[in-house]
C-alpha cells in the first residue's frame, strides 16, 4: 500500500465520477476542500457529458475532461488518452463506485488510487481490490448510513488528506457557478412571463413517476392545491429532457397561475431557482441543484428508496421529504396529493417564518 504520509508531494489529483447530476453535485463539498488543501495542485475531474454542466466554472477544478466509453477500441487506448491528457497524477480518487470509473483510475498509473465499493458485488469487489491501492466499504451499507456529501468528505479524511472538522463552514456547502450571462438569461425568462413580483414555486415535474403508472392528473392535482393554499403565488412547472410531451399533454387542464416551461438549457433552468421560494420535485438532480442555488425544496421519494433518505435528501437548505407509494391506487392518489401539497405549503410557512 502507498504511503500517504507525505501530501506535499500530492500536486496533480484525478477524480473519476460517470454518475448523475445530484452525485456530481453531491462531490462539490469534496472538491472544494480538496482545493483548500492542495491550492497550487492541478485538480482534474472526469465525468459524462451530461454532469460536466455542473462543473463549468468551478473555481475547484482545473479542468473537466468528457468520458464516453463508446469510443475507446481498447483498455490501452483509455490509457494513452487520458496520459495525454494530463500525464500521470500524484492521486486518483474514485468518487463513484461503477467499475469503469475504478478502471480509469487505474489506468491513470496514479500511484495513489482511493475509493469505495459495495461488498455484496463479487465482481465489482475483486476489480476494486486489483485496482485501487486504498479501497473501503461504501458507508451506505453502514445501520446508520449518512449523506453521500459526507461520505466523499470522508473518504478524503480516510485517507488522511484532510479533516472534515477543520474545513471552513462555507465549503461544506453544494455548488453550481454561473456566469453574468446565463443570470441574465435567467433573469429575462422571469422578466418575459411578467413574473418579477410574483412569489414563485418550481415544480419540476416526474416523468418517472408517470411510466410507473401515476396519473397525470395527480400533477394537476398538485398543482391546484398548492395554489389553493398558497394565495397569490405562482407555479412554474418544468420539463426536462424527456418530459416534453408530458407538459404538452397537461398544458390544457393549467390552472392560469402556472406557466409550464420546457426546453431550457441546464444552466439557465439552474438560474431560475434563486426566483423560487422553494422547489418540489421527485428525488432526483432537481431536488440537489435547488439546495446546491440555495433554495429550500420538497423531495418526493418512491417508497422503495425511502432507507436510502438520510443518503439522498436535500443538502445543506431546508426541506421536507414525502413517500409516493409504490403504486397507484384511487385513495393513496388523492393522499398522495395532499401529503405533498402539505408539504409544500408547510415549507412555504416554515421558509416565510425564517425571514
Amino acid at each position: 500500500m502507498t504511503n500517504l504520509k507525505d501530501v506535499s508531494q500530492i500536486h496533480s489529483i484525478l477524480i473519476t465520477k460517470l454518475d448523475h447530476l445530484g452525485d456530481m453535485i453531491w462531490a462539490t463539498p469534496a472538491i472544494a476542500a480538496l482545493r483548500y488543501k492542495f491550492p497550487l495542485a492541478k485538480i482534474h475531474i472526469l465525468c459524462t457529458v451530461a454532469a460536466e454542466p455542473i462543473l463549468r466554472l468551478n473555481p475547484a477544478v482545473t479542468s473537466i475532461i468528457i468520458y464516453d466509453k463508446a469510443i475507446f477500441p481498447s483498455q490501452q487506448s483509455k490509457k494513452k488518452w487520458l496520459h495525454d491528457l494530463i500525464g500521470t497524477p500524484d492521486l486518483a480518487l474514485c468518487f463513484d463506485t461503477r467499475d469503469e470509473a475504478i478502471l480509469l483510475a487505474y489506468l491513470s498509473g496514479a500511484p495513489i488510487r482511493g475509493g469505495y465499493y459495495y461488498k455484496d458485488r463479487l465482481f465489482s469487489t475483486l476489480k476494486t481490490w486489483l485496482r485501487l491501492t486504498h479501497k473501503y466499504v461504501h458507508p451506505t451499507m453502514d445501520k446508520n448510513p449518512q449523506h453521500e456529501v459526507l461520505n466523499n468528505l470522508r473518504l478524503l479524511e480516510r485517507l488522511d488528506l484532510l479533516k472534515i472538522d477543520e474545513l471552513p463552514t462555507e465549503l461544506l456547502a453544494t455548488n453550481i457557478y454561473l456566469s453574468a450571462e446565463e443570470k441574465t438569461a435567467a433573469q429575462q425568462i422571469i422578466e418575459s412571463l411578467q413574473l418579477t413580483e410574483t412569489p414563485l414555486i418550481m415544480y419540476n415535474i416526474p416523468n418517472k413517476t408517470i411510466n410507473q403508472g401515476w396519473p397525470r392528473s395527480h400533477i394537476i392535482g398538485i398543482v391546484r392545491e398548492i395554489l389553493s393554499g398558497i394565495p397569490d403565488t405562482h407555479v412554474l412547472l418544468v420539463a426536462g429532457p424527456g418530459e416534453e410531451a408530458l407538459l404538452d399533454s397537461l398544458k390544457p387542464e393549467l390552472p392560469k397561475d402556472c406557466t409550464p416551461l420546457s426546453g431550457l438549457p441546464f444552466r439557465t433552468w439552474a438560474g431560475l431557482f434563486p426566483y423560487c421560494t422553494l422547489s418540489l420535485s421527485r428525488d432526483a438532480g432537481a431536488v440537489h441543484v435547488s439546495a446546491a442555488m440555495g433554495v429550500p425544496v420538497v423531495s418526493i421519494f418512491e417508497a422503495e428508496w425511502q432507507h436510502m433518505e438520510p443518503c439522498w435528501e436535500a443538502w445543506n437548505v431546508l426541506h421536507r421529504n414525502v413517500i409516493r407509494p409504490a403504486s397507484p391506487t384511487p385513495e393513496n392518489i388523492d393522499a398522495h396529493i395532499e401529503d405533498v401539497s402539505r408539504a409544500v405549503i408547510d415549507l412555504w410557512k416554515k421558509g416565510s417564518d425564517v425571514h
